[in-house]
């Protein structure tokens, strides 16, 4: 593990461009130039989100959001929706894709809450991105709106006009929408907040009512650092979809997977497989995939542009599958005898879908805060202590079909009970009571230790050959084209004028294995 001072000086560093971010939206915002700095609290939103520097929830960022929401929409009313046979519930997302658990878990609550009316709402995505083949087995069950194509004020006016149509919302934004926390600050509708980013920084703390937690390790991050009592928290298991009748034979033959050979599956975004202070799972796909001719990983989610897999994909034989996104995974699950976890963050939402077909589950623990895997329908029998630990244990599995055949359907039954559709349902009800009943959280200035020795992996979560310039430049290019003219030029004089190739010493001392994936 990298020096603990070391983290620091990078931490403290990242600090000081984030708070001049803050200090030109206020300054925008202060001299009426309210869509600008509006902008420039998204960039640090941003900033804040993607190169972590201790941080899960910022004061003047939500007392900023507040401001302009009161400026606005103070005085603003909401109909009274009472008549309704069934209530009309708005999913805010600030994007969805083709891939990926946040996009699914959306869709599979829409799925099984059969007694309320759904509806999609889109802030910041292009009509050509929005995932239409996706979309079509669900254009019947719900309208899908967008306001991507808008700005500023704009937009989120826009935001606000739709809530008004219905009596609950549901939020699955990104960490730095800050247009969907603008538009419903003071809402008095229920909101619900969905934590599927609990070990970042997010903004919103003070728009929901309610936090869906799906991890106790994210609601104990939330109650610590961000300082949202248990009062406002419930833990929420995923919705999953229902088991597909598929045999594993025909899986098998659909995916050209010998009978003989031992099929290990991962599923997961690529950068959770990024290594940190070791070489992630290199050394054990390739010592396996020496040690056993007729074993094959599978891989989902990374790709072979990565410097990372190509070298495990050399050294392991041809006995390792490296596939990039993959739409429908089912006959992957029903194919594979073992299902390994991404390291070193995990992937809960795969993990449980791989546990619903009876798979046998490994993860490797990691001494984070908030990178540890738990579930309601999961103890703890399935994690191993080190990447020793499960080298160990996959020699033994492969070794003996009939201690890995033990290892079956251990979970099935409790993800079953817990997270498939049918048990969701009341879950949703439950959380939909709650929501109403309580009052949104006020705006509080809190202090808490941001230097915790557990945190500091998550200093390079994201971004790799970075430097100091490598990590501002590449959050501020995102949203570039959001600034006004007379404020791109400022920035652009601000940037030139602030970084120096030549310190960029501490940003050296990271991992090797990072700067060079």
């Amino acid at each position: 593990m990298m020096d603990k001072e070391v983290y620091k000086e990078v931490f403290n560093d990242r600090r000081r461009y984030f708070m001049k971010l803050l200090k030109m939206a206020e300054e925008n915002i202060a001299n009426n130039h309210i869509n600008d700095g509006i902008v420039y609290l998204e960039i640090a939103a941003r900033y804040a989100t993607e190169v972590h520097f201790g941080e899960f929830y910022n004061f003047e960022i939500e007392e900023m959001i507040k401001n302009i929401s009161n400026k606005y929409f103070l005085n603003d009313k909401f109909p009274q929706n009472n008549n309704r046979k069934r209530n009309k519930v708005l999913h805010i997302a600030t994007k969805i894709y083709e891939t990926g658990g946040h996009t699914r878990l959306m869709l599979n609550w829409i799925d099984c809450d059969t007694n309320n009316h759904n509806d999609i709402l889109l802030t910041d995505i292009e009509e050509n991105q929005i995932p239409t083949e996706l979309l079509k087995q669900y254009e019947k069950k719900f309208s899908i709106y967008n306001v991507g194509h808008l700005k500023g004020i704009e937009k989120i006016n826009e935001i606000r006009e739709y809530a008004k149509k219905y009596d609950y919302v549901i939020l699955h934004i990104h960490p730095s929408d800050v247009y969907t926390s603008i538009a419903l600050h003071n809402c008095p509708l229920p909101i619900l907040f969905l934590n599927h980013a609990d070990h970042r920084f997010w903004i919103g703390r003070n728009t929901a009512n309610l936090f869906l937690e799906i991890r106790q390790e994210g609601a104990n991050n939330s109650n610590i650092k961000r300082n949202i009592p248990k009062s406002h928290q419930m833990i929420f298991p995923i919705p999953l979809k229902r088991i597909k009748k598929f045999t594993k034979i025909e899986a098998r033959k659909l995916l050209n997977i010998d009978d003989d050979e031992i099929m290990i599956l991962s599923i997961a975004s690529a950068y959770k497989y990024n290594p940190i202070d070791d070489n992630g799972l290199a050394d054990c796909i390739i010592h396996i995939s020496n040690k056993f001719k007729k074993v094959r990983f599978v891989f989902i989610g990374p790709n072979l542009n990565i410097e990372f897999w190509k070298e495990i994909k050399e050294k392991a034989n041809g006995q390792v599958d490296i596939l990039g996104e993959i739409t429908d995974v089912d006959s992957y699950y029903l194919a594979a005898d073992i299902y390994l976890d991404s390291y070193p963050f995990v992937s809960l939402t795969s993990l449980l879908d791989a546990g619903k077909y009876g798979l046998p589950l490994v993860s490797v623990k990691k001494n984070m805060t908030v990178t540890d895997i738990d579930d309601i329908a999961l103890d703890n029998n399935f994690k191993v202590n080190s990447l020793k630990e499960l080298m160990a244990k996959l020699e033994l599995w492969i070794s003996n079909r009939e201690i890995l055949e033990k290892q079956r359907f251990k979970y099935k039954d409790d993800i079953k009970k817990y997270h498939l559709l049918s048990s969701s349902s009341k879950i949703l009800e439950r959380a939909y009571r709650l929501s109403a009943k309580l009052d949104k959280l006020e705006n509080k200035n809190f202090q808490n230790e941001i230097y915790e020795d557990r945190d500091f992996p998550l200093t390079y979560l994201h971004f790799k050959n970075r430097s100091r310039e490598f990590e501002f430049l590449k959050v501020w290019a995102w949203h570039y084209e959001k600034l006004s003219r007379e404020q791109q030029e400022i920035f652009l004089n601000y940037l030139n004028a602030t970084f120096n190739r030549n310190s960029d010493e501490y940003y050296a001392l990271l991992p090797y294995s990072i700067k060079h994936m």
